[in-house]
């Protein structure tokens, strides 16, 4: 199984207590993995690969590596952009 995070973020209702915001039993059909989360949201996922592509890369600063990835939508036949900048070294 792969990791996801569903919500960040301050939460539109509170909780009981004794329970969590996952307490709902995800369900699946094998393809996609659904989970409820009260009101923070009803999530689907997908194990469809991305096949992500970096297509430049810029490693002229010396805590940043920047990088233009695209990766396929989940949508018809169209390609994403994103620009991603990572650190060099975490401290």
């Amino acid at each position: 199984m792969w990791e996801q995070v569903a919500y960040k973020g301050v939460p539109k209702e509170k909780r009981h207590v004794k329970s969590t915001y996952s307490n709902a039993t995800p369900a699946t059909d094998g393809q996609i993995v659904v989970a409820f989360f009260g009101s923070q949201g009803l999530y689907a996922y997908d194990r469809t690969p991305l096949n992500a592509v970096v297509e430049s890369a810029d490693d002229s600063s010396p805590y940043w590596r920047k990088e233009k990835v695209s990766f396929d939508a989940a949508y018809g036949n169209e390609k994403v952009a994103a620009r991603l900048a990572h650190p060099i070294s975490a401290q």
